[in-house]
Parts: C-alpha cells; sequence; structure tokens
C-alpha cells in the first residue's frame, strides 16, 4: 500500500487549492461577462459564492493540517523548496509575459476574438511546465485539458455555428472556453481539498 501524502504536501495541495478556486472564480466570472441578457448579471454572484466557498474550505482544511506536528526539514529539503519556488516564479512571470503580448497582438490585429482563447493556451502550457517542478503528473492533465478544451470549442462551434443559448452573446468561443476553463479549475480545487483532508493514499500521485 503506498504511504499517506506527508503533511508537507498536503499542506502544499491546500495552497495550490486556493489558486485553483481564485482563478476559477476569475475565469467563470469572465465567462458571465460576455453574455449579453441583463438577467444574467444576477449570475455574476455565483463565480464569488463558489470562489468564496473554497477558500472557507482551503481555511478549515489548512486550519487542521496546522494542528499535525512538522517533519524536520532537511537543507535538501530546504534547497529543493526554494528551486521550486525560483522555478515557480519564472514560470509564472513568462506566462503573463506571453499573455501581455498576446492580448497586444490580438488587439493590434484586430481579433478581438481570440484574446481568450490564446490566453487559455498560454495558461494551459504555463500548467503543463509546472508538471515537473512539481513532480506531479496533475498539473500536466490540467495543461492538456485546457488547450484540448479550447480545440473542441473552436472547432464544434466551427462545424455547428454558435448554440442558442449563446445567440446573443459577443463571443459564444469565449464564453464557452471560459466557462469549461472555471469549472475544469474549480474541480481541481476540490479535488486537492478532499486529498488533503483526508490524506488519501491516492493523493501522492496527485
Amino acid at each position: 500500500m503506498a504511504a499517506s501524502p506527508s503533511v508537507v504536501r498536503r499542506r502544499g495541495m491546500v495552497s495550490g487549492a486556493g489558486f485553483f478556486g481564485v482563478f476559477g472564480a476569475l475565469w467563470l466570472f469572465a465567462g458571465v461577462t460576455f453574455f449579453e441578457n441583463p438577467q444574467l448579471i444576477w449570475h455574476l454572484a455565483v463565480p464569488l459564492i463558489l470562489g468564496a466557498a473554497v477558500l472557507v474550505w482551503q481555511s478549515r482544511v489548512r486550519h487542521r493540517l496546522a494542528r499535525e506536528p512538522s517533519p524536520d526539514v532537511s537543507p535538501d529539503d530546504a534547497a529543493r523548496d526554494a528551486r521550486i519556488l525560483r522555478w515557480f516564479i519564472i514560470i509564472n512571470i513568462a506566462q503573463y509575459a506571453a499573455i501581455a503580448a498576446a492580448v497586444w497582438l490580438c488587439i493590434r490585429q484586430q481579433r478581438l476574438n481570440d484574446i481568450v482563447p490564446a490566453i487559455s493556451v498560454i495558461v494551459g502550457f504555463h500548467f503543463a511546465a509546472l508538471s515537473p517542478v512539481f513532480r506531479t503528473p496533475f498539473h500536466l492533465a490540467v495543461g492538456i485539458v485546457m488547450c484540448l478544451w479550447v480545440a473542441a470549442v473552436l472547432a464544434a462551434i466551427e462545424a455547428t455555428g454558435v448554440p442558442p443559448v449563446l445567440a446573443s452573446a459577443p463571443s459564444a468561443t469565449s464564453a464557452l472556453i471560459a466557462f469549461g476553463n472555471g469549472v475544469l479549475l474549480f474541480f481541481c480545487a476540490a479535488w486537492y481539498l478532499l486529498r488533503a483532508q483526508q490524506g488519501s493514499p491516492a493523493a501522492a500521485g496527485a
């Protein structure tokens, strides 16, 4: 039987869940803003409520883990953590620089409908790049799903046209991609928090 994830690893999952929850809320919020129906303004509260729920859940799990004894940190562990943090910062700086360049290029070329798909692909590659840093296939899977979702939405709309429910949306493509990304990231947040609070043996490979 595989060993349960360490307290340190479970605390890392809790921190990661917070990122997933916040950015999941932002993606859902972005998706809602692509609708023109005034009645949907009430739905703007849904991403905020879901994001807040994840943060409350995260706080409870973090408090529970804080009561567990922390293992001694060896010099090798400290060096590894510093290396992970350094690459995390580098990859995120590269991500935001790429997003800024993509948005500027789309605006310059007057291809505003391509902004959300481009950002989604960049974020997907960012997750894939983080996979070897955190030594987990989970981020690679998230990155692949995000990129495949963009391709699927573009192909579906090209083949079948805009769904009737999105007929009045300024950009059906952007709305669908943003919604899909938000749902995916909320699922990731819930997955991490469940693994962290349960200490499931399977979490070691999450």
